[in-house]
């Protein structure tokens, strides 16, 4: 069974704008600076989680659901 949560280690390589890099010793990512907590700079070394939301994905499908049903009976 598969875990439903994944943490990384990264460094943040750069900060240009709202957008800083992330990069490890394989991947970089691109996120808005405003996902970050406040004080990192260039060359900070964070942790990413990442968690599936199950709860929210089967609200989310609800939603969809009930917005499909009341379409149809237009």
């Amino acid at each position: 069974l598969m875990s439903q949560r994944k943490t990384v280690s990264a460094s943040v390589d750069s900060i240009e704008g709202n957008v800083a890099v992330l990069v490890d010793s394989n991947d970089q990512v691109t996120m808005p600076v405003s996902w970050l907590p406040s004080g990192v700079r260039e060359g900070s070394a964070v942790e990413l989680t990442i968690k599936l939301d199950a709860q929210a994905e089967g609200d989310a499908a609800d939603r969809i659901r009930n917005l499909q049903g009341r379409l149809k009976r237009r």
